[in-house]
């Protein structure tokens, strides 16, 4: 992994690899 964002709702975070590969998580809370 090469870079992390995170939305501003802290919902959703993207990571970016060096092989070009760009992922999209569903971030879920347990509070």
């Amino acid at each position: 992994m090469v870079c992390v964002a995170i939305s501003a709702y802290g919902q959703t975070l993207v990571s970016g690899s060096r092989d070009r590969i760009i992922k999209i998580w569903g971030v879920s809370s347990d509070e």
